[in-house]
């Protein structure tokens, strides 16, 4: 809860890009259509290989992640949308990235790459072990993971489960003998 209260009262990240400036700030009533929209772009191949894609029930269940998630806008320098990502308290000890989706146009430029390792030296100096998952059909999004630092530690079907070491080693040293 404390990476969390800390992340609703200040602007997240600022970082330098292939495509200029970008910047995270809290989602607001007004930007649930479009990042609706980057879900469905985002999300809809995967979630329609494992259970199928049912309209309402995304929508319901979109529109519950809003509540339930500080979901955090990524904007380039002109104000536009160019993804988004959420983060969930999990627990006592750690946070949970529940979503982290660039728009097609921006992705393979190493803007997932910096945003996700923001995310995580947030949470490393919060004292919170980070975690995520990651559909067993996203090939890419797991190899994405991986060339991050991330572990898969749980086969959560149809799920991986996954962990920076990075994060929990720095959170979690070893007492010198």
């Amino acid at each position: 809860m404390k990476l969390l209260r800390f992340l609703l009262n200040k602007p997240f990240l600022r970082i330098d890009s292939a495509i200029g400036k970008i910047s995270a700030r809290m989602a607001r009533s007004c930007d649930r259509f479009i990042l609706r929209q980057c879900y469905e772009d985002g999300m809809k191949t995967y979630i329609d290989k494992v259970w199928g894609w049912d309209p309402a029930w995304q929508d319901k269940e979109f529109h519950q992640s809003l509540k339930t998630s500080a979901t955090y806008v990524l904007e380039n320098r002109e104000a536009r949308l160019i993804g988004y990502f959420q983060l969930k308290h999990a627990d006592r000890q750690s946070d949970y990235l529940r979503m982290l989706i660039l728009k097609p146009e921006v992705q393979s430029m190493g803007i997932g790459t910096q945003i996700l390792s923001e995310i995580r030296q947030k949470a490393q100096n919060h004292g919170r072990t980070l975690r995520l998952r990651v559909f067993k059909v996203n090939s890419r999004a797991k190899r994405f993971y991986e060339r991050n630092g991330w572990n898969i530690i749980a086969d959560d079907d149809p799920y991986f489960l996954m962990e920076n070491p990075q994060n929990t080693l720095s959170i979690n040293p070893k007492q010198p003998q």
